[in-house]
């Protein structure tokens, strides 16, 4: 019987091993003299991309799920954004839909798209598999239909963590909070660092700075309910903290911040640099912005 356990066990690790060094690929492997084992990638057959455009016209997400879902070589790619008037959804996402190649583009929104996406109304196939960004209603949606169909994430509302040392620019680091905190009354800002000092100065440039910004009810809603600024031992316990917390976004605002790269563990997207700002990845930088948030970095990842 140990016999027949180690031969089983070297089989599936050798096999796990090739998995590992062809991430992403198509392979074959002799396991043992004659046994030959494989892997073929096949993309979702069909999928739904749902685009946000209630309050803001989520241009980004578009790109985002659309574009992924056909260089995976989905067949049939149907989207689905809020009609803004009689006319439809906004014009630019309509564009932006079309140019990055959806074959079926839905004048519909929230659970009702999610619903339409699941169950092949207006003559379109099922799908199966639903991604893209929403509010808390779409979140939930796509939560109840999970099982029927595949999803990207649980996700919640968006968050920034940004640890910074002493040389850190004061200002830059409140317009990065402020990016994240203008999302949603439900967005979390949180800033770690170990210079007391500059956790002050933060502050104050906040009170100064929110006055001035044209979406300071939700930014201001959002950083009193989650906004968090914490004082750490130093950075290497500011990195545990946020391994804790497997923050959607990381920005890591530190001189030489290639360094810890390493030693961080959870996280959906990572910034390194304060020449790096997360609004970057939001939108044009090349990375995906549908991330695992609320901690599911610890066993997801980007779209």
């Amino acid at each position: 019987t140990k016999d027949d356990v180690q031969f089983s066990y070297e089989r599936v690790r050798k096999f796990a091993e090739a998995q590992l060094k062809n991430y992403g690929q198509d392979f074959e492997v002799e396991l043992s003299p004659g046994l030959f084992a494989g892997q073929k990638l096949i993309p979702v057959n069909s999928v739904g991309c749902y685009v946000p455009g209630g309050r803001y016209n989520n241009i980004a997400s578009a790109v985002m799920s659309i574009t992924t879902a056909k260089v995976a070589g989905v067949k049939n790619v149907i989207a689905a954004s809020p009609p803004k008037d009689e006319n439809g959804a906004n014009p630019i996402i309509i564009y932006t839909a079309n140019l990055c190649g959806a074959d079926v583009i839905m004048n519909i929104g929230g659970i009702g798209a999610i619903g339409a996406f699941a169950y092949g109304c207006f003559g379109n196939p099922e799908v199966d598999m639903i991604v893209g960004p929403g509010n808390q209603y779409v979140a939930e949606a796509k939560k109840e239909l999970y099982g029927e169909v595949g999803i990207d994430s649980f996700a919640g509302p968006s968050e920034i963590l940004i640890i910074a040392d002493s040389n850190a620019n004061i200002s830059w680091i409140v317009a990065d909070l402020f990016s994240q905190a203008e999302h949603d009354i439900l967005a979390q800002s949180i800033l770690i660092s170990p210079d007391k000092d500059l956790l002050k100065k933060v502050e104050k440039h906040i009170l100064e700075e929110l006055p001035k910004q044209e979406r300071k009810k939700i930014i201001e809603a959002s950083l009193q309910n989650f906004g968090l600024l914490i004082h750490s031992k130093d950075i290497d316990e500011a990195i545990k903290i946020s391994n804790d917390l497997a923050p959607e976004h990381l920005q890591m605002s530190i001189e030489n911040s290639e360094d810890y790269l390493d030693k961080i563990e959870n996280a959906g997207a990572i910034f390194l640099g304060e020449y790096t700002p997360e609004v970057f990845g939001d939108y044009c930088a090349g990375t995906n912005h549908v991330l695992p948030t609320v901690g599911t970095a610890k066993f997801s990842s980007p779209l």
